[in-house]
């Protein structure tokens, strides 16, 4: 007979284990209690499996995953449906959007700046496609380079362009996921030519990813994010940046692993590869 009860393997089996225990306990004990105080123990062993059943169902109303093991998960397919390859319309707008707000950043730290001569506006219309085409490409290179140096130094083989599918919250896009096990690694690419990063430009990016963090900590997967900043030009200082950044990062309740690398770095790298 006890060779048929399987391994507990998880909190309803506990739940379950817990609650049959304490009624046939309870029932075999009633004729040895004093009867002054059967009344009241009859009581009790009325109310106690009423009051498991409640905090069982609001338990399975307002978080109904934490009564499942990793382990139930049978089919690993049904966690990587959460994962997909984004569109290459997607992949393209994310980077035009990152440009945007890269280009919205400098032009915010430069707005003082006097302009030594009026410029006429067609001039102004293609000084500007110009140099968003040429910002395209230079942040599009720097997801590259800094996925491929993650990939060397972590040895994981990332994914690039991968949405993530929440059926709660809108999806999310990362530049690149790694799976390592019980592990989820993503990463996200910002480029600036400015130490003075704003954290708030990616506030919106990060939000989103800390609710990701918390559906796969839900399911029993560990959620690392790898926040990479390229800093493309001049000579500033990476060491004061990185160290803003991490007071900066550190209110998100999420593993987040900070990257700084110099875009000059990344090229001679690259270029010094056989």
């Amino acid at each position: 007979m006890v060779e048929k009860i399987g391994h507990i393997k998880n909190p309803l089996t506990v739940i379950a284990v817990f609650a049959a225990i304490a009624e046939i306990s309870g029932t075999t004990v009633l004729p040895f209690v004093a009867p002054e105080n059967q009344a009241t123990y009859i009581l009790f062993l009325m109310l106690f499996p009423t009051l498991l059943v409640c905090l069982f169902f609001l338990t399975l109303n307002f978080n109904h995953k934490v009564l499942y093991a990793p382990s139930d998960w049978k089919d690993e397919s049904n966690f990587f449906r959460l994962f997909s390859k984004a569109t290459p319309e997607e992949q393209e707008q994310k980077l035009k959007d990152e440009v945007t707000e890269e280009a919205e950043a400098e032009a915010k730290s430069t707005q003082d700046v006097p302009i030594s001569k009026p410029i006429l506006e067609e001039e102004r219309k293609v000084t500007i496609a110009t140099a968003n085409r040429e910002r395209v490409a230079r942040y599009s290179l720097a997801e590259r380079l800094v996925i491929n140096r993650l990939s060397k130094e972590l040895k994981l083989s990332f994914r690039s362009g991968v949405r993530f599918h929440s059926a709660t919250y809108r999806s999310v896009i990362f530049d690149a996921v790694a799976f390592e096990g019980d592990k989820v690694n993503a990463v996200e690419v910002k480029m600036t030519r400015s130490d003075l990063f704003p954290i708030d430009r990616a506030e919106g990016f990060l939000l989103e990813a800390e609710r990701v963090s918390n559906q796969l900590r839900d399911e029993g997967k560990d959620f690392i994010l790898h926040y990479a900043v390229v800093l493309d030009e001049g000579a500033a200082d990476i060491q004061q940046l990185e160290a803003r950044l991490r007071r900066q990062l550190e209110r998100f309740e999420m593993n987040i692993k900070l990257h700084v690398f110099a875009m000059s770095e990344l090229v001679s790298e690259f270029e010094r590869r056989p």
